[in-house]
């Protein structure tokens, strides 16, 4: 797949990006750098922490719109990004963090009373204990709790991670168990006891221009001495053991001319100028396997709740199409002289939509993946003229866009004798639809979709919703 970030609109006129930027601000509206595209906020212990990274909020606007595929709203949306990122330690501290430190009470915990709690452990000690059978080593752990109270937990076994949240610890009296603290009880790990251990986590400073350029990319480069050149500010950022750098934190929208060897967690926005399985020399080539985890495509054009999703698109006037833009157009238009239409069925390759041709030898090839098809199915190929009281064009689609337009199944339509395939159009004459339109034949845009019978047809009908 090539990507060419050259064809996009500016920023402003992209209804998305301008709603990423907007549910941004709300989330941050704190922020430093507010328009900007990032920054950090100071929480009450005046620790700085990052605001949510521009590729979770565009992962997540996605999935929501995946999830309620009728249409979002911006409550919708804004509603499921203010939730806490489903990462360990922030499930783990919404599950421990009922109780705090200055809570416990010795008397209380004798008489039976539990407690849950979350901290961070500051410091380690081994401790050779004398015991019936001998000497046993034991872990002498100083945790703190939010509030920056600490109290020494007892740990017998080496378990170690960077955070940890106990489930009903023993409380013990400090001087019966030997601590030396000055406080007068200490955690010590019981029959009951349960440990939830984050690993600890190397963070990598990566070095991000104070001001990003929107159309040219933000120009990251790791290796940035920060005393020279434009002023720039510290983003932390997780590394894995191998040297992979997570950016699903990082707060600016990355750019082609970003990508650097290992990273991870990477959103990328922008015109998909060639599709196919072929390898492609130039430019950036983009490869993934749908199983993997947090690997996916998403094409905004073909997205059903985009039609639905009045905060997520602009509806244009069918005379406000151009041939040289890259965007998608959402229209509202009505069927219009469905008398010279045409309307055609033919097999598709179930697994990536594809028309399938019958080889001399009889074996049935994809026109895309160039393999033996075993999985196939009947689809529609259509072309029919849309209308506004704008103006007219002549447009094409196949698939399930061609099947919400007609109103029929490709089955049932080959059913029917020749003349009532021909006649059937004419029930559709000025039913109305939302659409969402691109330009395939553009400049630089691969023709992997195309037939022959679609080369001079300029608009593509990626998805379609009958409108009332």
């Amino acid at each position: 797949m090539e990507i060419d970030e050259q064809q996009q609109p500016p920023q402003e006129d992209d209804p998305f990006l301008a709603f990423v930027d907007y549910a941004r601000s709300v989330l941050s509206p704190d922020d430093e750098w507010e328009g900007e595209g990032g920054g950090y906020e100071t929480n009450d212990h005046g620790t700085e922490t990052c605001a949510p990274g521009w590729s979770w909020i565009v992962s997540r606007i996605l999935k929501t719109c995946i999830t309620y595929s009728s249409g979002v709203t911006t409550a919708i949306l804004l509603s499921d990004l203010s939730q806490d990122q489903d990462d360990d330690a922030t499930l783990i501290a919404a599950q421990f963090c009922s109780d705090s430190f200055s809570s416990i009470s010795l008397d209380e915990a004798t008489t039976g009373v539990s407690y849950s709690l979350y901290a961070r452990i500051e410091s380690i000690e081994s401790m050779e204990v004398q015991g019936v059978f001998g000497n046993v080593q034991r872990k002498e752990i100083t945790l703190v709790d939010n509030d920056g109270v600490q109290l020494k937990f007892l740990l017998w076994e080496s378990s170690i991670g960077s955070m940890l949240a106990l489930d009903r610890p023993y409380i013990a009296s400090s001087k019966e168990s030997a601590v030396q603290t000055t406080s007068e009880l200490c955690l010590e790990y019981g029959s009951a006891t349960q440990l939830y251990l984050v690993p600890f986590v190397q963070q990598e400073q990566v070095y991000v221009p104070l001001t990003q350029n929107r159309y040219q990319g933000s120009k990251m480069i790791s290796a940035l001495n920060p005393t020279q050149g434009p002023k720039v500010s510290q983003v932390s950022l997780p590394c894995d053991s191998q040297g992979s750098i997570d950016f699903s934190d990082y707060p600016f929208r990355s750019f082609v001319i970003d990508l650097r060897d290992k990273m991870t967690s990477i959103s990328l926005y922008g015109i998909v100028t060639d599709f196919s399985v072929k390898e492609i020399p130039q430019n950036l080539e983009v490869s993934w396997f749908e199983n993997d985890a947090g690997a996916s495509f998403v094409s905004l054009s073909c997205l059903p709740a985009l039609l639905n999703s009045s905060c997520l698109q602009r509806l244009s006037r069918l005379s406000d199409l151009s041939h040289g833009s890259s965007c998608t157009y959402i229209c509202r238009v009505r069927l219009d002289q469905v008398d010279q239409c045409h309307v055609s069925t033919r097999y598709s390759h179930v697994i990536c939509g594809h028309v399938v041709n019958k080889m001399p030898n009889g074996v049935t090839e994809c026109s895309f993946c160039h393999c033996n098809c075993d999985e196939v199915t009947r689809t529609f190929h259509l072309k029919i003229t849309l209308a506004d009281d704008s103006a007219k064009i002549f447009a094409w689609c196949t698939g399930q866009t061609a099947t919400e337009l007609l109103q029929i199944s490709p089955d049932e339509f080959y059913e029917f004798p020749e003349d009532e395939q021909f006649m059937y159009p004419s029930s559709l004459e000025n039913e109305s639809f939302i659409v969402a339109l691109v330009n395939s034949k553009r400049e630089g845009c691969g023709g992997h979709g195309r037939t022959l019978e679609t080369d001079t047809v300029s608009w593509e009908i990626t998805r379609a919703l009958r409108y009332e």
